[in-house]
Formats: structure tokens, C-alpha cells, sequence
């Protein structure tokens, strides 16, 4: 007599043979768990990513937008910036008149200077007294003629080196003579200045750098009085200059400066992404304020 005896394997190889929901439910949220940290890093490693990029943009057009303000205030004469009252400056200037969030620098080539001849009396008169022209030399070193530097209401300086007088030319005319030779006319300011060998009067270009919205972007733009704008940098949010006169401390009050500090603000966008930067340099004028005189009568 034969028994056929079959058992099933025992509950504890069971057990081993596979998993259990709870065993499987625990897993899966392990697994996501690890999913969601991998993922999370990755996400921040590629908006850090985009960050730098976008901040690498915004700081190379912010450095380049710096120096070439550096450029134009080292070469700076005179009254170095455009500041005052309307009242106090040549009719149309006054509206580019240097704040804390504009600056209007002005910029003389030495070879539009003429030399500055005696006033009428003199030696007995040592000024120009009320004056609506002002006598100057044929031509300068540089083989030029008030017809070759003067356009028509351009603005100009008078200065002795350590003093400057504004000029704003007449509008059509800016060039004429009297009795004893050229003049430069200049009927919209009449002027009183002393006068001295060592007087010229020079062509001034005036350069404003102003914040302004192109095509609705916020843009750094320089602009030569009288003449188009010209973009600096794309992106420029803020524009905060301080001037100083003694190189030490700063405020945000126009002035004849021996130093500014010139601050600007960018915010780079690329889709949702916005980076932010602020960048600032400080600039100190060179002793020299005006070319040497470059003109013999």
C-alpha cells in the first residue's frame, strides 16, 4: 500500500519566494524619493546654470559700459560735467544738465581750439566786458579756421585753464569779423571774462549717458548734443552717479567734480529666469583740465 504524501513548501519559503505589497508600496516611495532629490539637484544645477550665464551677459555689457564712461570723463576739460540751473547755462543745454541719474560730460578735441586775441582797449581793458562776439586767431597748430571748427549753434568754452566761461554760437553765423580780424559770434550769450595770453575758446561736445526704454527695453544710451542716440548696453536698469570735489566724499548734488562714482544696475531676463547685478566704479579727473593752447595769432 502506497501513500502519495504531497505538502506545499513550508510558510517560511513562502515568505522568500517573492514580495509582499507592503514590501513593494515601501520601495516605490524609496525610489521616488531618491527620484525627487536627483531631480531637485538637477533642476538647481541648471537654474544656476542659467543664472551665471545670464549674469555673465549683463556684467560684460555692464564692464564695457563702464569704461567707456571711464574713457569719456578722463577726457574731460573745463567744467568737466554739464550741472546747474537752465539759467545758468547756454539756451538748450540746461535739458542736459547732469543729475543723479544722468551725466552730461563735456569733451574738447585740442584741435578745435583757437587762441583768444587782446579784447577791444586793450591794454588798457583786460576783459571782455558784455560781449557778443569774442577776437580770435586766423588759425590754430593744427592749420585750422574758425569756419573749420564752429558749426552753427554749437557750444563752446572760453577758458584760461583755471576758469570757464560757456559760449552757445549763433545759430547760422558763427564765425565773423571786425576791425582788426575772425571772431567767434556768439549773440545768445553775452559774456563778461577776463582775458590773458594763455585764454582760448574751444568747440565743446557735450555727452549725456541717460537711462531710456528702447523698443521696451531698459537701455544705457549716450547721446552727443545735437546728434542721435547711440546704444551702450541693452538691459541697464539703474544709472546713480555721485560727484566729489575733493576726491573724498561723494553726493548725489551736481558740481564741478574732482571725482564721480558712476553705478549702474542690470537685470538680465532669459523666458521666466531674471538676474540682477550691480556694478560701480570710481573715476578721478586728471590734473589737466583743458588742452595746451595750440595757437599763435
Amino acid at each position: 500500500m502506497s501513500c502519495n504524501n504531497v505538502q506545499g513548501p513550508p510558510a517560511a519559503l513562502a515568505r522568500q519566494a517573492g514580495l509582499t505589497l507592503i514590501e513593494m508600496l515601501v520601495a516605490a516611495a524609496v525610489s521616488l524619493i531618491i527620484f525627487g532629490v536627483l531631480l531637485s539637484m538637477l533642476v538647481s544645477t541648471g537654474n544656476v546654470q542659467a543664472r551665471s550665464q545670464l549674469q555673465l551677459g549683463v556684467d560684460e555689457s555692464m564692464r564695457a559700459a563702464l569704461e567707456l564712461i571711464s574713457m569719456d570723463l578722463r577726457e574731460s576739460v573745463g567744467p568737466r560735467v554739464v550741472a546747474g540751473p537752465a539759467s545758468a547755462l547756454p539756451p538748450g543745454l540746461g535739458t542736459y544738465s547732469s543729475s543723479g541719474s544722468s551725466l552730461t560730460v563735456t569733451l574738447m578735441d585740442s584741435t578745435n581750439i583757437l587762441a583768444v586775441r587782446e579784447p577791444p582797449g586793450y591794454p588798457g581793458s583786460q576783459s571782455y566786458t558784455s560781449s557778443g562776439s569774442t577776437r580770435v586767431a586766423s588759425t590754430n597748430a593744427a592749420n585750422k579756421s574758425c569756419a573749420d571748427i564752429f558749426s552753427g549753434g554749437a557750444y563752446a568754452l572760453v577758458t584760461d585753464g583755471a576758469q570757464s566761461t560757456w559760449l552757445k554760437l549763433h545759430d547760422t553765423a558763427p564765425c565773423g569779423t571786425d576791425s582788426s580780424g575772425p571772431t567767434v559770434v556768439h549773440p545768445g550769450t553775452v559774456v563778461t571774462f577776463p582775458y590773458s595770453p594763455q585764454t582760448t575758446v574751444g568747440r565743446v561736445d557735450a555727452v549725456q549717458y541717460a537711462i531710456r526704454t528702447i523698443n521696451g527695453i531698459s537701455t544705457l544710451t549716450r547721446q552727443a548734443v545735437g546728434s542721435g542716440l547711440q546704444v551702450v548696453a541693452l538691459d541697464i536698469t539703474g544709472l546713480q552717479v555721485e560727484y566729489s570735489a575733493d576726491g573724498a566724499t561723494f553726493s548725489a548734488t551736481p558740481q564741478k567734480p574732482r571725482a564721480l562714482r558712476v553705478t549702474l544696475t542690470g537685470q538680465g531676463v532669459r523666458g521666466q529666469r531674471r538676474s540682477n547685478l550691480t556694478l560701480s566704479t570710481t573715476v578721478f579727473m586728471r590734473d589737466i583740465t583743458v588742452p595746451a593752447p595750440v595757437a599763435g595769432i
